[in-house]
């Protein structure tokens, strides 16, 4: 029982980790004081939604 505990300890964290880098990412899609075409082609190539125009 407390390997699965681990486990899921580990993917938890893990998964923190990923939000934590896609919401930072979202953050710099759609800050204006970056290069638009550079920040449009990440947010397609990442799936994410693009920057508003």
């Amino acid at each position: 029982m407390c390997s699965h505990l681990t486990d899921l300890k580990t993917a938890e964290d893990e998964l923190a980790i990923l939000r934590h880098r896609i919401a930072t990412v979202t953050t710099w899609i759609h800050n204006q004081a970056y290069d638009r075409p550079a920040r449009e082609a990440l947010a397609r190539d990442l799936q994410l939604p693009e920057p508003t125009r």
